[in-house]
């Protein structure tokens, strides 16, 4: 109960809208303090982006178990992506409804490979200290595209 009501505090005093750090105080200090310094804008501005590109935003979160400091690049990698792929995918009408039903929800996480799949609206980003960035053929899996 302790770490749900720290992780809630965090997410509140960082001004996530619609994501969420999902990292518990079992991660290492100096994974907390990288995403602090390089992620926590990220996720928020990749937010900002899609909102402004597609209309929506999907609801965004990480987690950080198998991270060390040095997988936060590939978060703020694949936030960013999502971000600029957006800005190039939500075009129409027609694009802006697909995306909105397609991207739902966005996990990135660590993992055994690098790989992004979809289900039902929910994308999810694994990362295995490659890149953990998004590209555009993602993108059209999760929207039908």
């Amino acid at each position: 109960m302790q770490k749900l009501m720290m992780t809630a505090v965090a997410a509140a005093l960082l001004g996530l809208s619609g994501s969420a750090w999902a990292c518990s105080d079992e991660v290492k200090k100096d994974v907390r303090d990288a995403w602090k310094e390089f992620g926590t804008n990220k996720i928020e501005e990749a937010g900002t982006a899609i909102k402004a590109a597609c209309g929506c935003a999907p609801k965004m979160t990480m987690q950080c178990k198998g991270f060390n400091a040095d997988g936060i690049y590939q978060i703020r990698n694949a936030f960013g992506s999502l971000a600029d792929i957006s800005k190039t995918y939500c075009t129409d009408a027609a694009s802006k409804k697909e995306w909105c039903a397609g991207v739902k929800t966005v996990v990135v996480k660590n993992g055994k490979e690098d790989k992004t799949t979809c289900q039902r609206g929910a994308m999810t980003v694994t990362g295995n200290g490659g890149s953990a960035a998004v590209n555009e053929g993602d993108v059209k899996k999760c929207v039908g595209g």
